[in-house]
C-alpha cells in the first residue's frame, strides 16, 4: 500500500467494513477527523485561505477531552490536528494528545513549527508532523508570513528530527504565485534544506485561490509551469531511502491533466461520510469548506457530536453536495474508488489497518 495514496488506503479493513455496513443499511461514521484546536495563529500568511475565520477561539481542555471520548466511542480511528489557526497555540494541546494516545488514535499534525520546540515530548511518538514552510530563505519566508522566525523554525525542525521516535516528519512547500511574488525558484533548494534538517519527506502542493470556496488552483503561465516541473525534477533527484519527495494531486494534475481526471462523473461525495472537520466555530463537511456557512452542519460546542453527525440535517447536506463542483479536490480519485467499491465492497481483499489518514 502506498501510504501517500488516498485510493490505495481505502482497502484497509476499517474502510471496507464501513462500506459493507453502508450497503447493509447502517450509517457510516467518520474514520478520520480534521480537528481545529484553535482559530488563533501566530503568523500572518497572505495566501491563507482561512483568513476570514482566524481569531482567538479555542476549545477548552474539558471540551477537548470530551471530544476524545466521543470520537473514540464512535469508532473514529485517526485525528489530524490542524486548523484555520495554529494548533500548538491551544494551551491544552498536550493534554488532548495524551488522551488521544490513551485511546490509540492515529495522530497527525500540521503546524507552522514556530512553537514546535515547546511540544517535542508530546509529539515525538505520534504518527506524523508536517511543517508548513513554503520557503528556502528568510526573505521569502518573511514576505509570505510577516514574521522573522525562519531560522528559529529550522532549528525547531532539526531538533525535533533528532529526538522523534516513530513520528514521520515532513517539510511542506506550497507553490505560490501572485503579480508581485513567487517562490517557484526556491522549490529545489527547500527540498535540499528539508533533507539536511533530517525530514523524512518533502511535500509539494499548489496554491489555491479562495473563489466561492471552490478553491481553484492559481493560474500559471506555461513558462511558470515549466519552471515548476524543472524544480520538481531537481527535488526528486534528492530522494533516497529515508527521504521521499511527494507531489500533491493538484501538482500532478497541472503537469499531466489527462492522467489525473477530476470527479467529473460523481453525483455524490462519499469521502465526506468518512471524514469531517471539527472547529471551534462549528462542524463542516470537509476542509475545503471550513468556515463556509452553507457547509456548516452543526454546532461544535455544547452539543453531542454523535447526535449531530447522525442528524437528518447533516445527511441531507452531504447528499446534496455535488463533487463535480469541487475543483482540485485532493480526494477525487478516492471518491471514484469508493463509488466502485460500494458495488461489492466484500469482494475486495482487505488489508490490515496501518494508515487510516484517508
Amino acid at each position: 500500500m502506498n501510504r501517500f495514496s488516498f485510493s490505495d488506503k481505502l482497502l484497509q479493513q476499517s474502510v471496507v467494513d464501513r462500506l459493507v455496513n453502508h450497503n447493509a443499511g447502517r450509517g457510516l461514521t467518520p474514520i478520520v477527523v480534521e480537528f481545529d484546536c484553535t482559530t488563533a495563529c501566530n503568523l500572518n500568511c497572505a495566501h491563507c485561505i482561512n483568513r476570514e475565520i482566524l481569531g482567538r477561539k479555542f476549545f477548552t481542555e474539558q471540551e477537548l477531552l470530551d471530544y476524545a471520548d466521543s470520537l473514540h466511542r464512535m469508532g473514529v480511528k485517526a485525528i489530524i490536528l490542524m486548523g484555520g489557526g495554529e494548533p500548538l497555540m491551544n494551551p491544552h494541546i498536550d493534554a488532548f494528545i495524551r488522551r488521544l494516545k490513551a485511546y490509540s488514535f492515529q495522530i497527525g499534525m500540521i503546524t507552522n513549527g514556530v512553537l514546535l520546540h515547546e511540544h517535542y515530548d508530546a509529539l515525538k511518538d505520534i504518527d506524523w508532523v508536517r511543517i508548513s514552510m513554503d520557503a528556502a530563505t528568510e526573505d521569502t519566508f518573511f514576505y509570505q508570513k510577516k514574521r522573522h522566525c525562519f531560522d528559529d523554525v529550522l532549528q525547531n525542525i532539526a531538533g525535533f528530527a533528532k529526538i522523534k521516535t516513530r513520528c514521520s516528519l515532513g517539510y511542506s512547500f506550497l507553490v505560490l504565485k501572485s503579480d508581485r511574488f513567487s517562490n517557484i525558484h526556491e522549490l529545489a533548494d527547500a527540498a535540499t534544506l528539508a533533507k539536511s534538517l533530517g525530514c523524512d519527506y518533502f511535500e509539494i502542493k499548489l496554491q489555491f485561490e479562495d473563489v466561492g470556496y471552490n478553491h481553484p488552483s492559481v493560474c500559471l503561465e506555461e513558462d511558470e509551469i515549466a519552471a515548476i516541473a524543472a524544480q520538481i525534477k531537481q527535488a526528486e533527484a534528492l530522494a533516497a531511502p529515508g527521504f521521499s519527495v511527494l507531489s500533491n494531486l493538484n501538482i500532478k494534475r497541472m503537469l499531466d491533466p489527462l492522467s489525473y481526471p477530476d470527479q467529473e462523473h460523481m453525483a455524490q461525495c462519499y469521502v465526506c461520510h468518512l471524514r469531517t472537520v471539527i472547529t471551534p466555530q462549528g462542524l463542516y463537511t470537509c476542509s475545503y469548506h471550513r468556515g463556509h456557512q452553507p457547509m456548516l452542519y452543526g454546532e461544535s460546542r455544547g452539543k453531542d457530536f454523535a447526535r449531530v453527525w447522525h442528524s437528518d440535517a447533516r445527511t441531507r447536506l452531504v447528499e446534496q453536495m455535488d463533487p463535480r463542483n469541487c475543483v482540485n479536490c485532493a480526494r477525487g480519485p478516492a471518491n471514484m474508488r469508493i463509488a466502485e467499491m460500494l458495488g461489492s465492497p466484500d469482494s475486495f481483499a482487505a488489508e490490515p489497518d496501518s494508515d487510516l489518514f484517508i
